[in-house]
């Protein structure tokens, strides 16, 4: 009798365990990240670049020396845009970034066919926009991009000559390209940091005169042929329309 009994029960246990688990709620299987939707946000970051130039004295047959200035230094920027999100995991967007905190290098260098010493002071200061394509892994949550596009921004040159007392100057606004790397990752339903690479190439080509004129006649300092960037920052997003 006891060992029918507890038959019984082991047997009334293994039928009703079926039917307990099917009553038991089910664990919700984690959400995918959609990125679709605006975003704003800032970066911070450490660019380093040269800008190419020349020093040349007009007056004896267009003597000139060419050099190159390295700039280097801290900046702020902001950031926006529009992604979209495919079925097969893939983002498309569309973004703008502009920085802040102009990058200058100084140099020195001998004016040709003069006793003159000019001090040289290069700017850069770009502005990006272009598309980025990446694909998602992590649920989601992580983007893995590559971008490029338009890369807008005035290079200028300044110059001192001594010891006669004498400046120059060459600004210019110009357009180039930009490539760039990056990783960006959701924190919760809104927010994300992100990690980029840039390079950035602009032209030059102009040319600014001394005043007052130097020993020797007119002299001047120009914007070369390039002027390029090695950028990276760090940044966080707001994503407004995304879940």
């Amino acid at each position: 009798m006891r060992r029918f009994f507890v038959g019984s029960i082991a047997l009334a246990a293994l039928c009703s365990g079926p039917a307990l688990a099917a009553e038991l709620p089910l664990k919700a299987a984690p959400l995918l990240f959609d990125w679709t939707g605006w975003y704003l946000g800032g970066n911070g970051g450490y660019s380093e670049g040269r800008s190419h130039g020349d020093n040349h004295a007009i007056a004896t047959a267009g003597t000139t020396n060419t050099f190159s200035t390295r700039y280097r230094g801290w900046f702020g920027s902001v950031e926006g845009g529009y992604n979209l999100q495919t079925s097969d995991g893939k983002v498309y967007g569309l973004e703008f970034r502009t920085d802040f905190g102009r990058e200058c290098g100084r140099t020195t260098n001998d004016l040709p066919d003069t006793t003159d010493i000019v001090y040289r002071r290069s700017c850069f200061d770009p502005f990006l926009f272009g598309p980025h394509i990446g694909v998602l892994t992590d649920a989601n949550h992580m983007l893995w991009y590559l971008t490029g596009g338009l890369a807008v921004g005035e290079v200028q040159a300044s110059a001192t000559a001594s010891p006669i007392a004498a400046s120059a100057s060459a600004n210019k606004w110009d357009a180039g390209w930009f490539i760039g790397v990056g990783i960006e990752r959701m924190i919760d339903s809104h927010w994300s940091w992100k990690v980029e690479y840039d390079y950035v190439r602009l032209a030059g080509g102009k040319t600014g005169a001394f005043s007052p004129a130097l020993v020797g006649g007119t002299a001047g300092i120009g914007i070369g042929g390039q002027s390029n960037d090695n950028v990276i920052t760090v940044g966080i997003n707001y994503h407004f329309t995304t879940h």
